[in-house]
């Protein structure tokens, strides 16, 4: 087995055969995890500018 990361990558992978096929699995490293929080707390304040933007945010 074979694994791999590239420097502060959000994601490390390891190499398993299967069924005579060489396959690559993924794993969401500490810092992964970071940047998915960090970007649940932006999209929370980009929504309501896509809503108004796309006019779907009409309170008439």
């Amino acid at each position: 087995m074979f694994f791999g990361r590239c420097v502060s990558s959000p994601a490390e992978f390891f190499l398993a055969e299967h069924n005579r096929r060489l396959r690559k699995y993924y794993r969401i490293t500490d810092s992964g995890l970071k940047k998915i929080e960090a970007f649940k707390t932006d999209r929370q304040e980009i929504i309501p500018i896509c809503k108004f933007v796309t006019g779907e945010d009409k309170n008439d």
